[in-house]
């Protein structure tokens, strides 16, 4: 298994560099030496291969002796627009909608989120959200960084959206199943609504927008179930899992 890093620098073969620091601890902490082989990834699509040249307490030098295109983006452009849950909680989607092939991630607050925000608790939220993502794609061999959106209102994102496709859950129309007709690349997003469910008026807001309700199934899923279960039947019946 080789160990994977992003890092946000420029990047090519036949280079040599200082890793950063918190790339630098990671090394350490899996105990890698002189002349192991790491990969890199700055977010454009591509995988470095290299070697560590140096290492001792405080650095990590590494050089880049490969350059590979990563294939494994889906075909299938799936964006979440995800109602603000408790903040583990948000951490576990944000994941796992990574892992899973998400592109776009609208971390929203609708009338039934309860919580309180504002401009410094939003920028720590940001930061810590992004490195959750930069980990999931070392972990999951991604070499596309999803964008993260700024947090905002449910309404003012609803407006806002132009995707192809626009499905809003809805865990009680168990009946309504539109076939959806979807082709390589196209763009689908998804809204996921709080644990206490998005209000009549936002759906029928969402409705006025394109918004398509669309169930899951029989059950009602908590807000940390249904954008994973969502975007693995996405990615079953349109993208690449098959």
């Amino acid at each position: 298994m080789i160990h994977r890093f992003y890092i946000d620098t420029f990047l090519e073969s036949d280079w040599s560099l200082k890793l950063p620091k918190r790339v630098c601890s990671h090394i350490h902490v899996l105990r890698l030496r002189s002349q192991d082989t790491i990969q890199l990834f700055n977010g454009n699509g591509y995988n470095y291969n290299a070697k560590i040249n140096f290492i001792d307490r405080n650095d990590v030098d590494a050089h880049i002796y490969a350059k590979n295109h990563a294939s494994n983006e889906s075909n299938l452009k799936i964006s979440l627009i995800q109602c603000f849950s408790t903040s583990q909680k948000m951490d576990f989607i944000i994941q796992k909608a990574v892992e899973l092939g998400i592109s776009e991630i609208y971390p929203v607050i609708s009338s039934r989120t309860n919580a309180k925000f504002n401009s410094e608790k939003n920028r720590n939220k940001q930061q810590r959200w992004n490195e959750i993502i930069q980990a999931a794609c070392e972990q999951s061999g991604r070499a596309v960084i999803p964008l993260l959106h700024p947090i905002s209102e449910l309404t003012t994102i609803l407006e806002s959206i132009n995707h192809q496709h626009k499905l809003i859950l809805h865990p009680l129309n168990v009946s309504n199943k539109p076939k959806l007709l979807l082709e390589k690349n196209d763009q689908i997003v998804i809204v996921i609504g709080p644990e206490g469910g998005l209000s009549e008026q936002e759906i029928i807001q969402a409705e006025k927008n394109d918004f398509i309700q669309y169930s899951l199934g029989p059950r009602i899923l908590r807000t940390e179930t249904a954008p994973i279960a969502a975007i693995a039947s996405l990615q079953t019946l349109y993208g690449d899992f098959n």
